[in-house]
């Protein structure tokens, strides 16, 4: 009886432990997971910083280089200005300033690979809240993270007034290139 006794007790602390380890293991990769959450949107507070230091820069630079461009047009054509007759046919076989257009599509490409990425981030970020949510609901963890009382990690997602409109109307109406 004894024995028996015994084996069932051996059992019981076996079955214990074991609860109390996966409890264990589970509330560790609960806060891993979130850890790494918190951190992806610090990650894409920076990132999104980053993108529009890139962009404003870029656009400073191109906004510059069209005033300079303006300016060299104006002296250039003002110096021309003459009533006679000939002046269109001998301003029209001069050289005029070329205007390089690469700076704008310089900063275009900046714009769209920087939004890209940020976007890239974005659903990086989903991603990782969807696995921590997945952890927190599901049988038998939802039971370990109910007694732990583990709520779900809230997330920031950048979006912008339109889109907001969009999906609260569901009509998407206004296309403006």
């Amino acid at each position: 009886m004894k024995t028996i006794l015994t084996a069932i007790l051996v059992i019981l602390a076996v079955i214990l432990f074991g609860i109390i380890g996966r409890g264990i293991d589970l509330y560790n990769y609960e806060i891993q997971l979130r850890n790494k959450i918190e951190a992806k949107q610090v990650e894409n507070t920076s990132n999104f910083d980053n993108m529009w230091k890139k962009i404003k820069q870029a656009a400073n630079v191109s906004d510059k280089y069209k005033d300079g461009f303006k300016e060299i047009v104006e002296v250039y054509t003002t110096g021309r200005k003459d009533n006679s007759s000939n002046m269109l046919m001998k301003w029209g076989a001069e050289a005029i300033p070329n205007f390089d257009s690469s700076i704008y599509k310089q900063l275009n490409n900046i714009i769209v690979s920087s939004r890209d990425d940020f976007n890239l981030n974005q659903k990086e970020l989903i991603d990782l809240k969807r696995q921590h949510d997945t952890l927190l609901t599901s049988f038998p963890n939802n039971l370990y993270f109910t007694v732990l009382k583990v709520d779900k990690i809230k997330i920031n997602i950048v979006t912008s007034t339109q889109t907001e409109k969009v999906f609260e109307t569901g009509k998407d109406d206004e296309v403006e290139l």
